[in-house]
């Protein structure tokens, strides 16, 4: 009785709120992108959003930093953006797929097909699915340009539109007999035969007894524009505001968090954010093997039950929050941000935020991690993208795995090395992380890297918050700890996103971590520069005072 009555219990309840917010967010918020990927969005569609959503986070997040320190209401706002991103994560299911041009190659020859791009495990689905079954679906081609083309085109009975369309209602596809050719594959179409030389027409089906087939026929494989689309915008614009509220959440805990601990901040810190990569880790397992099992007998991946864990942990956090009791200073500051800017004029703080931006400018590179492992596991055989859910949600518990000892004793580690090395050694692990990943050649290979997520995610992190903490004047801890994220993440890791969304369309998802890879090391090497002239200046400095 003696030891729990010893129990300070406003350290419990943070860290079941560290618990519960890294459990809800495990199952749906690293899955956001590939959510708009199966919606039809493009990698450079993808960059975009990666560049605007810190670019947006630059005015909400000081918004509502300023609010929080001089109203007093950091709890407030922290439940506030606990409930919009479990309002605008849930919608993420149920918004519309993006309209494309037509994109399927349909060939009319002696026996007539539709191409489709390779994915091995696809023809497993589809036989066993459709086994030797019909489909009935409706298709619209682009009519062939060369006259003797069309002739053949018309010569099927198939109902011109104008000059330059071509219909065909109620045709027969045979998913079950689908052929892998070993660079795409082929579903056979009852059209035809044609007369002539084999007929190759751009086309989009509409299948109302498969629509998740007609999803898939129609994906653009090209990665056309999708800025044209309403549906995109609809995207963007969802999911921004999901991981706008997500982001300033992180925020606003951390700041929480230094605020409940006081003097202990830098080295009690650590043992409580930990609990947030316990529940991330411990649940990311769980919902990507649920993912998997609830999409076997599925052509898309069904994410319904992993929207739900993320409910119910949010709804359960914000209980606990509720409870939470945060030592609010409202006023002590009047103008934060006008304090913390005097800060500029030192040398000290202008390459702390540097750090900041050029740690964001690579991780922004992270959010088409799940996109190379799924690409490397359609290129080879269906045993490398089997459980490609689970291996993602294996590969954010690793990551935990990696967090956890790092953030229990980033207090001894910060005093130890101190903040300058550790800069340097969050770069030099990024470099390394991201140059494994150029060489990887199938998707399980990632798993040994993702440890080193201790240093580039699990040092970075206390040493960004312990130093914008130490920095700040009185009364302005949030505004300073938001303006390191607004580095971090509006600068960083949206030029970051935009470069790596970018680059992953035009020269492939290797090459684009090989860039990456290089970036991170050079930015070391700046770093060790600027830290030296740091070191320099304050010996200046003491001997002037002397």
């Amino acid at each position: 009785m003696k030891l729990l009555g010893n129990i300070d219990h406003s350290l419990v309840r943070l860290k079941l709120h560290y618990l519960l917010h890294g459990m809800g967010g495990a199952p749906v918020v690293p899955f956001g992108s590939l959510v708009g990927r199966q919606l039809g969005v493009s990698p450079q569609g993808m960059g975009f959003i990666f560049a605007f959503i810190p670019i947006a986070g630059i005015v909400v997040k000081p918004f509502l930093g300023g609010i929080a320190d001089k109203y007093g209401v950091k709890k407030i706002v922290l439940m506030s953006v606990i409930l919009s991103a479990m309002v605008h994560y849930y919608s993420l299911q149920y918004l519309p797929v993006l309209p494309s041009p037509p994109s399927a190659e349909v060939t009319c020859s002696s026996t007539s097909f539709l191409t489709l791009a390779r994915d091995p495990c696809m023809v497993e689905k589809l036989q066993r699915m459709f086994n030797d079954s019909h489909i009935i679906c409706d298709m619209e081609c682009v009519s062939p340009e060369k006259k003797t083309e069309k002739e053949a085109v018309e010569k099927l009975s198939l109902t011109a539109g104008m000059t330059d369309k071509v219909y065909h209602k109620s045709l027969q596809l045979f998913p079950g007999r689908v052929l892998d050719l070993g660079d795409g594959l082929q579903l056979p179409v009852q059209l035809g035969p044609c007369n002539t030389r084999p007929v190759k027409m751009a086309c989009t089906f509409s299948c109302e007894s498969a629509q998740d087939l007609a999803q898939i026929i129609n994906r653009p494989k090209d990665g056309s524009s999708v800025f044209n689309y309403g549906e995109y915008w609809l995207f963007v614009f969802v999911i921004t505001l999901a991981s706008l509220s997500f982001g300033s959440g992180c925020t606003f805990q951390e700041s929480i968090c230094h605020e409940v601990l006081g003097e202990d901040g830098q080295q009690k810190y650590g043992q409580q954010r930990l609990w947030a990569s316990v529940g991330w880790g411990l649940m990311a397992a769980v919902s990507g093997y649920v993912v998997d099992m609830d999409s076997r007998d599925s052509l898309l991946f069904n994410y319904s039950t992993a929207f739900k864990i993320m409910v119910a942990c949010w709804v359960a956090d914000l209980m606990v929050v509720q409870g939470l009791k945060v030592p609010e200073r409202a006023g002590v500051s009047t103008n934060p941000w006008a304090e913390v800017g005097k800060l500029f004029s030192s040398t000290k703080t202008i390459a702390f935020l540097f750090w900041c931006v050029m740690v964001g400018f690579v991780f922004g590179a992270m959010g088409l991690h799940f996109w190379l492992l799924e690409d490397l596991g359609g290129n080879k055989s269906c045993d490398d993208s089997r459980n490609i859910k689970l291996l993602q949600g294996l590969c954010l518990t690793v990551n935990c795995i990696g967090e956890t000892p790092v953030f229990f004793l980033s207090g001894i580690l910060l005093t130890w090395l101190g903040n300058s090395l550790c800069m340097t050694v969050v770069l030099v692990a990024h470099g390394v992380r991201l140059l494994y990943y150029s060489m990887i050649v199938t998707p399980w290979q990632v798993l040994p890297i993702e440890l080193v997520q201790g240093i580039t995610f699990g040092l970075f992190f206390p040493c960004l918050v312990s130093v914008s903490a130490q920095s700040a004047p009185p009364g302005a801890e949030t505004t300073m700890t938001t303006l390191a994220f607004i580095m971090f993440d509006g600068l960083g890791c949206s030029l970051g996103g935009w470069v790596s969304g970018w680059l992953y369309q035009t020269v492939g998802g290797s090459l684009t971590y090989r860039y990456f890879g290089w970036a991170a090391l050079g930015g070391a090497a700046v770093n060790m520069w600027l830290q030296g002239r740091v070191r320099r200046e304050e010996a200046i400095s003491k001997v002037s005072v002397c």
